[in-house]
């Protein structure tokens, strides 16, 4: 990971120079000369001060862009079952939509493709008020990508059995069901050829773009730990339940730290689609009563423990080579200095609120 971390140091340390602060000073404080804005620029407090407002604005955006995709893709498939089953006028609109939302495909997993096509256009167009930076682009050896992988794999199982364990404990004191805690479970029974192709392949792709693509890169100038911890943490707020939240964010910080690396998707891509063929592998092996689909599953369970064990590994003996660029903050500002700021904002925290809402709804079923 040496070269990675080496090369990380340099991204985006020439984005946001002194001349950015005085143009922020000045349109917030409405300083004119060159000398006041100097000094606000030279106080380290000030500087401090219009990082945060920054940060704050930026993770603003951001926040309202993933409250408006929670809340309307909620919105859109209602409206699409009611335009579909409802309004029956005969006409051709209403002959289709009734087509598509009866359809076996659409039933099976498709209503999800057809809802990000809608809602997500409107997502991006809110994220353009932001502007954009990518990285240099590296590659990454074919064991780095091994070691990612269990890193997120063997801490993913440990925080997905973890958000089982709380799915148990309270269905246990209010008589739920946990098994129905997590939609994974609905969304698995299926395992339609349309579910397969979502899971394993195209909502993989999806959720990378938005996440470690369109977010990351928005995140990239305040430093590599506020973009991974922000995008990890929108990332498992946005699946909504107690199981997928813990899973997803902690495999979100490998993926995010595998982003602000290498500059590129398809790395990103590979390795969750593989963590999602994973779960839909075991899933389908969980529906067969033969011997040899058994034993299969008992040799991935004894895989599953290597990973936990080998992630443990993995991350004691490279802890302290974790290299993280401060991106273009300014000298003197640090994480803990914005990371206020990241979330405490009405985007973010109406984002939180939504997600913690839905979240709040799978636990009471």
């Amino acid at each position: 990971m040496k070269d990675l971390n080496d090369e990380g140091e340099k991204m985006g340390e020439e984005n946001w120079n002194e001349s950015d602060l005085w143009q922020r000073e000045a349109e917030e404080n409405g300083l004119q000369t060159e000398p006041e804005l100097q000094n606000a620029v030279q106080n380290p407090k000030q500087i401090r001060k219009t990082c945060r407002c920054e940060v704050r604005r930026v993770c603003n955006v951001l926040g309202w862009a993933m409250a408006f995709f929670s809340v309307m893709t909620v919105l859109v498939s209602i409206l699409l079952e009611v335009a579909g089953n409802v309004w029956a006028d005969g006409g051709v609109i209403s002959t289709f939509l009734n087509r598509m939302v009866n359809a076996a495909w659409y039933e099976d997993g498709g209503s999800t493709l057809v809802i990000y096509a809608l809602v997500l256009p409107f997502v991006f167009l809110i994220l353009r008020l932001v502007p954009e930076e990518r990285a240099e682009k590296m590659k990454i050896s074919f064991l780095q990508f091994c070691m990612f992988f269990i890193l997120a794999q063997g801490f993913g199982t440990i925080f997905n059995l973890l958000g089982n364990a709380i799915n148990d404990a309270v269905a246990a004191s209010s008589g739920g069901d946990a098994s129905a805690m997590n939609p994974v479970n609905e969304m698995l029974d299926s395992l339609s050829p349309v579910m397969i192709l979502y899971v394993g392949f195209l909502g993989p792709i999806i959720e990378e773009y938005i996440f470690r693509w369109k977010l990351l890169n928005r995140l990239r100038r305040f430093g590599d730990k506020a973009a991974i911890t922000y995008t990890a943490l929108m990332f498992g707020l946005m699946h909504g339940n107690v199981t997928q939240f813990l899973y997803a964010a902690v495999i979100g910080v490998v993926l995010g730290y595998v982003a602000v690396k290498t500059g590129r998707m398809r790395y990103n891509c590979l390795l969750h689609i593989l963590i999602n063929s994973w779960s839909l592998v075991i899933a389908m092996l969980g529906t067969q009563d033969t011997l040899l689909p058994l034993f299969i599953t008992f040799l991935m369970t004894g895989f599953m423990g290597c990973t936990i064990i080998g992630s443990f590994v993995l991350l004691i003996f490279n802890f302290r080579k974790i290299r993280l660029s401060d991106g273009a903050i300014p000298e003197g500002v640090k994480f803990r200095n914005i990371c206020g700021a990241m979330y405490g904002n009405l985007g973010t925290v109406a984002f939180i609120l939504v997600s913690l809402i839905t979240m709040a709804f799978f636990l009471s079923r």
